[in-house]
């Protein structure tokens, strides 16, 4: 196998890997990925627009507000009217929302320091910016074409 093959082989798992994780914490709270997806979304970059909610998830504004409506019934988010635009609210997570995330990343952090415990500066510097990297041009344009 080549080294490039060998390569897309592992972003590939990892890829993998990072949605069964996805799931497994979404099952835990009885959540799908589009749940958990924009939990952190409004965990990451604060409140936003069901309209922005729907771009980021690549869902029709209608999903978007069935979603939103399914995790305002959980107690996960609230709508609030947006000062900005009197016609839009604004999504935020509520303190149990806050905690399920911050529990999820904390997990997450531990998980993957465990694979970054005794790797040198270097080393941790290069594969942070080959993932940067990488999912900068797989989020690109063109994404999802051929």
């Amino acid at each position: 196998m080549s080294a490039d093959n060998e390569v897309a082989r592992a972003v590939r798992d990892l890829v993998l890997a990072g949605d069964r994780y996805r799931g497994a914490v979404g099952r835990s709270a009885g959540l799908g990925a589009s749940g958990v997806s924009t939990l952190a979304l409004l965990f990451l970059e604060g409140p936003a627009t069901p309209g922005a909610i729907a771009r980021h998830l690549g869902i029709t504004t209608a999903s978007a507000t069935q979603l939103l409506d399914r995790l305002e019934a959980a107690g996960h988010v609230r709508r609030r009217p947006d000062p900005a635009d009197r016609r839009s609210c604004l999504v935020e997570l509520e303190p149990g929302g806050r905690r399920y995330v911050a529990a999820t990343y904390d997990d997450f952090a531990e998980r993957i320091g465990r694979v970054v415990a005794g790797r040198s500066g270097a080393e941790i510097a290069a594969v942070a910016g080959f993932l940067h990297a990488a999912s900068n041009i797989l989020a690109g344009p063109g994404a999802g074409a051929g």
